[in-house]
């Protein structure tokens, strides 16, 4: 997973499949929509997770 920011918005989230044999849904050139569709779920599954992370941070200011 990568994370592309600038200041405090984020610019764009990707998924990187380095090795295809991991998703166990095949090497070949037939099987690139269903490892692009795992790849997807993956990323949607990171996003679920940092959105439930981001709302327990809380700026010192808004302490105050």
């Amino acid at each position: 997973m990568k994370i592309y920011t600038k200041g405090e918005r984020v610019l764009r989230l990707e998924a990187v499949v380095h090795n295809t044999k991991e998703l166990r849904c095949g090497r070949s050139l037939e099987k690139f929509p269903q490892i692009v569709a795992e790849a997807k779920s993956i990323l949607h599954r990171f996003m679920d997770a940092l959105s439930c992370i981001d709302p327990c941070f809380i700026a010192d200011d808004m302490l105050e």
